[in-house]
């Protein structure tokens, strides 16, 4: 008989133990989901500061005028602009619009993706450009002069 209770003492031993480990699997598999959600919560909304402080640049660049220039960190994020929507894409799942049409990256392309860690957002002659490199400007003439300070050019 005694023999008996301590086989049915461990049976239910092993059973408790087994119903706690049961238990915290599931707290772990729980807070795990939570964790998860959490982590995506925050990259949606990182994206979004992103992409809205893109859109935002563009509009401030352009209102400003000729010359004015921002830099917007990417932080390592992909972004496509597609002109012909008025739309920003990042990292492929977040969108938001572009205020305005006039921007272009220097080329014919109205889809253009830009993977570097910053944008450098740049108005000139009211267009705004993504990423252009500054030394590749030209300005118009207006005053020039040869080596006998003659004047060759004068608008």
């Amino acid at each position: 008989m005694i023999i008996k209770k301590r086989g049915q003492v461990s049976t239910e031993l092993f059973f408790a133990i087994g119903f706690i480990l049961l238990f915290f699997m599931a707290i772990t598999l729980i807070n795990f989901e939570k964790n998860q959600s959490v982590k995506n919560i925050s990259t949606d909304i990182e994206l979004r500061n992103i992409c809205l402080s893109i859109a935002n640049a563009i509009t401030n660049v352009y209102s400003k005028g000729m010359g004015a220039t921002e830099i917007i960190k990417l932080d390592n994020h992909k972004a496509e602009f597609n002109l012909d929507n008025q739309v920003i894409m990042l990292d492929d799942s977040y969108t938001c619009t572009i205020p305005i049409t006039d921007v272009t990256d220097g080329t014919p392309n109205t889809v253009f993706t830009i993977t570097s860690n910053s944008l450098r957002i740049t108005n000139l002659y009211e267009i705004v450009y993504i990423n252009l490199d500054p030394f590749c400007i030209t300005y118009n003439a207006n005053y020039a002069e040869d080596s006998n300070e003659e004047k060759l050019l004068h608008y």
